[in-house]
């Protein structure tokens, strides 16, 4: 059989390399044993096993002298990445069982802080007292790796895709149009997206550039429609309230809206119509080792935020 057909050599065993690491490092079979409490002969007959299960020999044997071939040499270089490799995945599982600490640095919006994030954190930091958080607050999208954070929690309406940032849903946001009832005493609620120019409208963003209602149609397909807002703004919990005030028909979040209307000073409109949904992603470095803290705040978010879908 030649070189081209010969088949590979037999799957080696970690711990005979990780032996052979150790008789490498202490010089010798017998310090190998001082240092390890295995017998040199056991030690000796695992890694001729291995010289076996690789086809080559790994070391000078003789009663003068105690060295490696240049083939040994190579594969005690990766010895060394496997133990290292070995050492690292029994710290990960050792962080995982212990008791979270340290300190998170998280980052989200104002709305989706003073919405639904502060009581889930609240519950989070009396489950876990050995847990400090730095939670910071814009409406900016942020970079992770360069502003060293943990954990960004954010809203979106496509999905999050990026190499560096590992972006998982934790759940959905439904959101509805509605107005103050004031709005409808005298022409009614509006029956149509057609029908909203009778009506004052706010909007985020500018006055010169308003930023679209969303929507979907009976496919299931995105649709935006254009507004000329009576007022623009572009932070969600004033235009909440001015929506309370009556100052006009504004598209948001539910969860802002569930106490208002069902205290009767907004009134949802447009039910035909499906405002578009935002999924809440909590996004963290592709590149970090997560750590129990963080895994354990991410399992709370899972477990406790409302899903609107």
């Amino acid at each position: 059989m030649d070189a081209k057909t010969a088949p590979p050599p037999p799957a080696t065993h970690l711990d005979d390399l990780l032996l052979f690491l150790h008789v490498v490092e202490a010089g010798g079979f017998s310090a190998a044993e001082r240092q390890t409490g295995i017998a040199k002969s056991r030690l000796s007959r695992r890694v001729a096993e291995l010289e076996r299960a690789l086809g080559v020999r790994l070391l000078h044997r003789s009663t003068q002298a105690f060295g490696l071939t240049p083939v040994g040499e190579a594969v005690a270089g990766h010895a060394r990445q496997a133990a290292a490799h070995v050492a690292e995945i029994g710290a990960l599982t050792r962080q995982s069982l212990a008791e979270p600490s340290g300190v998170i640095h998280l980052h989200t919006s104002v709305l989706i802080a003073e919405t639904t994030l502060a009581p889930i954190l609240a519950a989070f930091a009396r489950a876990h007292p050995q847990v400090r958080v730095q939670l910071t607050l814009s409406n900016r999208f942020v970079d992770l790796t360069e502003e060293r954070l943990d954990l960004v929690i954010r809203a979106a309406v496509v999905p999050l895709a990026s190499e560096d940032v590992v972006a998982t849903p934790v759940a959905t946001s439904r959101s509805l149009v509605v107005g103050h009832p004031d709005l409808f005493r005298d022409a009614g609620l509006p029956a149509s997206l057609d029908a909203l120019a009778g009506y004052p409208c706010l909007a985020q963003g500018t006055l010169a550039q308003p930023r679209p209602w969303q929507f979907v149609d009976d496919a299931g397909e995105p649709f935006d429609w254009p507004i000329t807002p009576a007022i623009a703004v572009d932070n969600l919990m004033a235009m909440r309230e001015l929506a309370m005030r009556g100052a006009g028909l504004a598209q948001l979040p539910m969860t802002m809206c569930r106490d208002a209307i069902e205290a009767g000073t907004l009134v949802p409109v447009l039910g035909a119509v499906r405002s578009r949904d935002a999924t809440i992603y909590a996004m963290y470095p592709s590149r970090r080792g997560m750590t129990s803290a963080v895994r354990a705040l991410l399992a709370l978010l899972r477990e406790q935020w409302p899903d609107e879908g």
